[in-house]
């Protein structure tokens, strides 16, 4: 342990960003140091969860919460970042070095750690560790699908509540058969209790591949719930857009310039923040952009206005963004974060008053209006799938909000013609409807 202390001590020094993060992190890893001497802990990356509560609780002032309560996390990062080779059995792995490709990650939104501290059980906690080791090494899989994947069957393994005399191997087809009915009568959609059930299963498939386990002691298709497909009505309204357009010179300039793509051609917002310098051409007298998607993990190009087209040249010109940097960054120069751009959206709109206040931004909204005013102006749905990017049309189905409206037209067109209906005329009832 003391050596992880010197070795903390350096990475502190080396990488301190301020004088005074500095004096907290080095405050923080004395009060860890005598803390661990007294309770006799010898590997600080393997500090379990109550372990870490009791050192929280030895701060007694505010001052010192605020100060010092983050050193364990420090102190875990600068181990596994320093170590000679990989600890695949640190508590937290942090994907800064792991060294992955970097298609692997979302730039705005990347996954910076998976922990496997919650698995108070060891013996399922390796296991678990095992498992997403061949996640990362062998597959292919987003770094964010993995570690989606790894809570699901990291809050299986708590659930099963077992001894240390016995380990996820050993369940049987009855405590199984339990733990899903228990499951079942949770308050979740039935795509998100799917999940989950595949991502058992996944993990039984590994244990059963590596000889761990003789059979999958579960039948999946006896579990998996129906599923409907259901249509989210997500379009913003147009008065809301209203306001937004009238207090847009309000908003700060790179905020304006990426709430116009979610308008106007209804990018993901992972998409906005990661957009390069070459993203926009000139196509004979058409502007185009090449949008790498990254939940698609593939290009689409796409007409969009000229104004927006002129507007990014400027923008490029203006801050000297070259073909491969990011056109939205952040302060080190990586790419835009989703979360600060949410921020800076829920904020301006609420300084501006938009809906009295009460309008809640979402940015996937914008999409939802996209698909839909395509398809009232009579757009295939076809091209509408691969102008938003998707590989189904059941999913482009779901972001077109055309029932209501298409309803209310057909009545109009059918009132319209010489029918018996035609000499009828539209009334107000005793509700006002």
């Amino acid at each position: 342990m003391k050596k992880q202390v010197f070795t903390t001590l350096h990475y502190f020094i080396e990488h301190a960003a301020n004088r005074e993060r500095m004096h907290a992190q080095l405050g923080g890893l004395l009060r860890l140091y005598d803390f661990c001497v007294k309770e006799q802990i010898e590997d600080l990356e393997k500090m379990e969860l109550e372990q870490i509560e009791r050192f929280k609780e030895t701060l007694g002032s505010d001052y010192q919460k605020h100060c010092y309560a983050g050193v364990t996390a420090w102190c875990a990062k600068a181990l596994f970042m320093e170590a000679e080779e990989i600890h695949w059995d640190a508590n937290v792995w942090y994907m800064e070095r792991l060294h992955l490709q970097p298609e692997r990650l979302d730039p705005s939104n990347p996954a910076q750690s998976i922990s496997f501290a919650e698995v108070t059980h060891k013996g399922n906690r390796h296991l678990l560790q095992m498992y997403i080791k061949y996640g990362i090494g062998i597959t292919n899989l987003a770094i964010s699908n993995l570690r989606s994947e790894q809570v699901y069957i990291r809050g299986f393994l708590e659930d099963l509540n077992q001894s240390e005399t016995e380990n996820v191997c050993m369940v049987t087809s009855q405590q199984m058969d339990e733990y899903f009915r228990a499951e079942q009568l949770r308050e979740v959609k039935e795509e998100t209790y799917n999940k989950k059930v595949m991502c058992i299963l996944h993990f039984f498939n590994y244990l059963k591949v590596k000889g761990h386990i003789e059979r999958i002691p579960f039948d999946p298709d006896y579990y998996i719930k129906k599923t409907f497909q259901q249509h989210h009505d997500r379009s913003v309204e147009q008065e809301v857009m209203d306001e937004i357009m009238a207090n847009l010179y309000k908003f700060s300039e790179d905020t304006r310039l990426m709430f116009l793509h979610l308008w106007g051609i209804g990018l993901r917002l992972s998409e906005v923040c990661t957009l390069k310098g070459n993203a926009y051409y000139m196509q004979g007298h058409d502007a185009w952009i090449q949008v790498y998607q990254i939940k698609m993990r593939t290009y689409k190009r796409i007409p969009i206005p000229m104004a927006l087209y002129k507007l990014m040249k400027v923008y490029i010109a203006k801050y000297n963004r070259k073909a491969d940097e990011y056109i939205f960054q952040n302060q080190k120069g990586g790419a835009y974060h989703k979360g600060t751009f949410k921020n800076k959206m829920i904020k301006a709109c609420k300084e501006c008053n938009v809906q009295n206040g009460e309008y809640i931004f979402r940015s996937h909204d914008y999409r939802h209006t996209i698909a839909t005013a395509f398809y009232d102006t009579g757009v295939p749905i076809q091209s509408i799938r691969d102008y938003l990017g998707h590989d189904y049309e059941e999913m482009t189905r779901q972001y077109v909000d055309f029932m209501p409206k298409k309803i209310e037209k057909a009545n109009e067109e059918y009132f319209k013609k010489g029918s018996l209906a035609s000499c009828l005329r539209k009334g107000v009832n005793d509700n006002g409807e």
